[in-house]
């Protein structure tokens, strides 16, 4: 070791002498100098190499078993050091383990001193570079080894990486995984809505083409020699276009009398509606039923609706509208002033009264709008014997 370092200490006096002889054809003055001037510099510039010897320089290699072996949920403590000198600060960058990527096995951690400690989260293998450096804060010369940490699984079974939630449009298909350590084998069995799905046994299951039926929470149960497990609950949510559940039915109605409409649909929410009166959409007619208060007989036709979320649009199957126009009847006595006279009406429709002497010429007595559902009249000519009729409402 010490031939070693003189070895060093020499090479390192050559290294200071090349930039002076660079410098002596190009300057002059340098070479007139006093040669006590040249071996005082000489001398100086190895004090100054001596005194920049670096500590970890010296250190050949990490004082280390190569393979570290703690075990998931079990307290560890390694120290680590150099040979030959002793580092002023340690680190350990980034490295790959498997899919993941840890600066150490999960739950360990690496102090300045050189300390690794800490509980294991992880079971498995995984090779770690780590530096120890001369200066505090990770500076200065370095010297570096590779660790392989082997964790051990022991105990109950522990999730490492929880099921995550997706939503998928319909027909796609749905991956749930889970990253799960412990001792001895492991058995799996997921779980949807909390009941057993055949044949789902392992760390991953895969639900393929979901539909509706396929929505809800899925979870894993995991088990050992040791205990049981259950993960948490992962949501899958389907996305779907609308569909018609209920088309709207037929409607027939007294005139005058309300007729609603009405829609089962289903889809990913929110679902909007419009509907249509032969094909043409109704203004404000966007909830899933439809109602006319007051039917007319300009309102029989075909009614339908379209349906419409994110992702596409279905419009239900048509529904007819009929509206019946009821049979006038009048009821016509004698009275004081004449014959006063009734008859059911719809509202707001104009009738016309006539009369007759003979069922064969008729006159006009009065138009009636009729305010209600049902009219009156009176004909003050008491002396003579008349028919009186009702024509149909004209509107």
């Amino acid at each position: 070791m010490k031939l070693r370092r003189s070895l060093a200490v020499f090479l390192a006096a050559v290294l200071q002498l090349l930039p002076l002889w660079r410098v002596f054809p190009a300057a002059p003055a340098a070479a007139a100098a006093p040669a006590w001037a040249v071996v005082l510099r000489l001398a100086a510039g190895a004090v100054a190499f001596l005194g920049s010897h670096h500590a970890v320089s010296g250190a050949t290699s990490i004082n280390t078993p190569y393979t570290l072996t703690p075990s998931t949920g079990t307290a560890y403590t390694h120290i680590l050091s150099t040979a030959v000198r002793t580092a002023q600060s340690w680190s350990a960058p980034t490295a790959a383990s498997g899919s993941a990527i840890f600066p150490l096995t999960p739950g360990l951690w690496l102090t300045n001193n050189g300390r690794i400690g800490g509980i294991p989260t992880w079971s498995g293998t995984s090779n770690i570079t780590i530096f120890a450096w001369e200066f505090s804060g990770n500076s200065g010369p370095s010297v570096s080894a590779v660790f392989t940490f082997s964790v051990g699984a022991a105990g109950p079974p522990g999730i490492r990486t929880q099921p995550v939630g997706l939503s998928l449009g319909a027909g796609s298909n749905a991956t749930f995984s889970v990253a799960a350590y412990g001792a001895t084998n492991l058995a799996y069995q997921w779980l949807l809505t909390g009941a057993p799905i055949t044949g789902a046994s392992s760390s991953a299951y895969t639900r393929t083409n979901v539909g509706a039926a396929d929505a809800g929470g899925y979870s894993v149960v995991i088990t050992n020699s040791l205990g049981t497990l259950t993960s948490a609950v992962a949501t899958l949510t389907v996305r779907t276009p609308p569909v018609i559940t209920n088309q709207p039915a037929n409607v027939t109605v007294v005139a005058g009398n309300p007729a609603t409409f009405s829609v089962g649909a289903g889809g990913t929410a929110p679902l909007g509606y419009q509907w249509r009166f032969n094909g043409t959409n109704l203004a404000g007619a966007t909830l899933s039923s439809y109602t006319l208060p007051v039917a007319q007989t300009f309102n029989a036709g075909a009614y339908s609706v379209q349906v419409t979320n994110s992702l596409g649009t279905n419009v239900s199957a048509g529904a007819t509208l009929t509206v019946t126009v009821p049979a006038v009847v009048l009821k016509a006595s004698p009275g004081a002033a004449g014959w006063a006279a009734a008859f059911n009406a719809l509202p707001g429709t104009n009738y016309v009264v006539q009369y007759s002497p003979d069922l064969r010429v008729w006159t006009t007595l009065t138009n009636v709008l009729a305010p209600g559902t049902n009219v009156s009249f009176t004909d003050a000519l008491t002396n003579r014997a008349r028919y009186y009729r009702v024509n149909r409402p004209t509107n």
